[in-house]
């Protein structure tokens, strides 16, 4: 029988391994899809929010100019993982939504 304390660090030990196992298969998973880390970070931020966003918010995220954040976003549209639409509160403003494909790459990395 194992004590608490050999119990307790075994688990910690387990945890540390699966993590840098796990992290390290999504890694090597991303950089196959060709993404860049913060283009497969906003797809998942979109994966989790359906509703979609404004370009202001993946600025904000990503603590990148507005501009950055646009040619970013302008990427993912021409490469079919995202789409844009008038945004229904303010029509200046683009909702970005993420697209069935775009949502078949994050469901795909989770899965990894």
């Amino acid at each position: 029988m194992y004590s608490a304390k050999e119990l307790h660090l075994a688990l910690v030990e387990w945890s540390e391994i699966f993590m840098a196992r796990s992290m390290r298969e999504w890694m090597r998973y991303v950089r196959g899809t060709g993404l860049s880390m913060p283009q497969f970070s906003t797809l998942m931020r979109l994966y989790y929010q359906p509703a979609g966003c404004g370009l202001s918010e993946i600025t904000a995220e990503l603590d990148v100019t507005a501009a950055a954040a646009s040619q970013m976003v302008d990427r993912l549209v021409k490469d079919g993982y995202l789409a844009q639409a008038e945004d229904p509160q303010d029509r200046r403003a683009k909702q970005i939504t993420l697209t069935e494909p775009g949502r078949q790459l994050v469901a795909a990395g989770i899965a990894v």
